[in-house]
């Protein structure tokens, strides 16, 4: 078999230019590869750790005995360069820009790869705030591509860095709450509230000492004035200035806890705001492939999973610890509270909070080793479906890019749609405000894809300057619906996928001029099988044809079948990340209603959405297109 990344890298390492018999100007990676050559060289060894040499050995299938070489890493390089990257698992977030990445901006994505080989992450700066995510290394080897595999799971990495995950994880797994039961909140809050009651008490104390001490200067005052002779008045003085320095003494102890009963009264918020902000700095989720619940062979997104790393405040990923069990758990937030003690010391203003601080702490660090904080931490993340340091959601393609391409906001249109004519309306009428549009990143409520306004005949909807419905029914919907209604197909009772890939019939008579007009321009003498059906279906004859011709006239072929109207027309405009299968409106055979569907590669194979139904005329259902593709490009 032809494996090109043989001719583009020799067994010594060398790149070469693309054989001019493979090139395809299309191929964006090819064309940047003829100017760029030299790029490539700087995949050198030694790469940032073990992991990074499993994944070079287990794309290019190595066996384990065989020594790698710089022939190896950058032939794995161009293997991920090229592959065709689909989604495997729940992540379409971020399958759909790694797929743009790839296909369309060669040059960053080679740049991802070496800084993952070299330095074991992915980093972007911007608004002073570093984000930085680890290489995921895959367990396990039989993936399709694995380095590519692993550039786009430290990819979806990205797509929850900035939602601050750890905040709210702190509040709900920790028990920060005060009411929270078995939280640490509930701790921290009666230490303090002890602390509180005690000053308060000494409070009480110090204000009745000091009335005292006031009425006894007074009555010391009292006497001075009544005295009559010199030494009396020597004598009173002096207990006038002992009765006054014990009455400054009463009122500085007063104040004294007056002002610690003010502090311990602000030292709970001041306690929570400190972990709140080195809590970030700590910890991170990353994105974790090995929490997706994937079933082969369906179309549906499952979610994704993210788990918690204890980061040791340190910058480089490669050190940081997984947490993947309640052990590990407890045993970095445990460290956690010791390496922050010192530092929540020196934000301390008084020493009576300094001290207060090492107290909290060691009251926090006994609780959190206890069983019943652990309990408390997995019933409180049990009611989200979740465990304290992993959880799942769909991913935020969203935040994604703006992380990846280091942008504040994003330029897009959302809306809720009503159906799936709503959504062609929708589509068109942006593409047509856009100035000459190109491949687009776009989400149902459920899903992430690549919206490609060039393909034909969807181009031809936002380049019309009519009105859009009008020329969706005029162009598509009406003669689709007397395409199917010539073919009888209201008279079938037959399951529309079935009918979508069989119609038309051709009468047997009839099907040797078919099929000599469909392979025309490649082939001038095609053979009908010996013994033929009274009726052949369109699919049947596609098949007659395809058996005579070469593989890659097979799309080709489809096409000129649809031109001949021995295949249903459709209005194919997006890329679904999923194996095989784009997305398209589609006339319904049976219904003749206007619908979503996902066809196959050819157009001629296809099935109906059903499972997106209920994202249609559900307010709360919003579909986005990032309009602006400059933001990520």
């Amino acid at each position: 078999m032809f494996d090109l990344s043989k001719e583009l890298v020799d067994e010594k390492g060398e790149v070469h230019p693309c054989p001019l018999e493979h090139f395809n100007p299309k191929n964006k990676f090819l064309a940047w590869w003829e100017k760029n050559r030299k790029i490539v060289k700087q995949f050198r060894f030694p790469l940032c750790h073990p992991g990074a040499e499993k994944l070079v050995r287990d794309t290019l299938f190595l066996p384990t005995k065989e020594a790698l070489s710089e022939a190896h890493l950058r032939r794995a390089v161009v293997v991920a360069a090229l592959f065709k990257l689909r989604q495997q698992i729940g992540s379409c977030f971020a399958t759909a820009p790694a797929i743009l990445i790839q296909e369309q901006q060669p040059e960053r994505f080679i740049q991802d790869l070496l800084d993952l080989l070299s330095t074991g992450r992915l980093k972007r700066t911007f608004s002073g705030v570093e984000y930085s995510v680890p290489l995921i290394v895959l367990e396990n080897a039989s993936v399709d591509c694995a380095l590519l595999r692993a550039w786009e799971y430290t990819l979806a990495a990205f797509s929850e860095v900035k939602m601050e995950f750890s905040r709210w994880n702190l509040y709900l797994s920790l028990g920060l709450h005060p009411e929270e039961k078995g939280g640490v909140g509930e701790v921290l809050y009666r230490a303090i509230d002890t602390k509180l009651v005690a000053a308060n008490k000494k409070i009480e104390e110090c204000e009745l000492e000091y009335e005292r001490a006031h009425d006894q200067l007074r009555a010391a005052e009292a006497l001075l004035r009544q005295a009559s002779t010199e030494s009396e008045i020597r004598r009173f003085k002096v207990e006038c200035q002992a009765r006054y320095f014990h009455l400054q003494s009463c009122q500085n102890l007063r104040d004294k806890y007056q002002n610690l009963a003010h502090q311990l009264s602000r030292f709970f918020s001041f306690l929570i705001r400190q972990y709140d902000t080195k809590f970030q700095h700590y910890f991170q989720e990353i994105y974790d492939p090995k929490m997706a619940e994937y079933v082969g062979g369906t179309y549906e997104d499952c979610p994704a999973g993210f788990r918690l790393v204890y980061k040791h405040g340190r910058i480089d990923p490669n050190l940081w610890t997984p947490i993947e069990d309640s052990d590990t758990y407890i045993r970095c937030l445990s460290d956690f509270f010791v390496v922050t003690e010192s530092q929540i010391v020196a934000s301390a203003e008084t020493s009576e909070e300094k001290e207060a601080v090492s107290e909290m702490t060691t009251a926090i660090i006994q609780h959190v080793r206890s069983d019943t904080f652990l309990e408390a931490s997995l019933k409180s993340s049990a009611k989200h479906g979740r465990k304290p340091w992993a959880y799942t959601s769909g991913g935020t393609m969203e935040t994604l890019l703006k992380t990846y391409y280091c942008q504040e906001s994003l330029t897009q249109e959302s809306r809720w749609i009503q159906d799936p004519l709503d959504l062609a309306i929708f589509m068109l009428d942006i593409l047509k405000a856009i100035p000459k549009p190109q491949s687009l990143l776009m989400q149902s409520p459920s899903h992430a894809f690549i919206l490609h306004p060039e393909w034909d005949p969807f181009c031809q909807g936002w380049k019309d300057n009519g009105f859009t419905y009008t020329w969706l029914r005029d162009q598509f919907i009406l003669p689709m619906q007397h395409f199917y209604r010539s073919s009888h197909a209201l008279e079938k009772k037959e399951d529309d996928s079935f009918l979508f890939q069989a119609l038309p019939l051709i009468p047997a008579h009839q099907c040797q001029a078919a099929l000599q007009k469909l392979v025309e321009p490649w082939l001038s003498q095609p053979q009908l099988p010996d013994h033929l059906p009274p009726y052949v279906t369109a699919h049947e004859l596609r098949q007659m044809a395809c058996a005579q011709l070469k593989p890659q006239l097979h799309l080709p072929l489809a096409e000129r079948a649809r031109q001949l109207q021995l295949a249903p027309q459709i209005l194919r405009f997006a890329d679904t990340n999923w194996e095989n299968a784009d997305f398209a409106f589609v006339v319904n055979p049976s219904t003749l209603a206007f619908e979503l569907w996902r066809v196959d590669a050819s157009g001629t194979e296809g099935t109906p959405m059903t499972s997106w139904k209920p994202f249609f005329g559900d307010p709360a259902a919003v579909w986005t297109i990032f309009t602006n593709p400059k933001q990520y490009q």
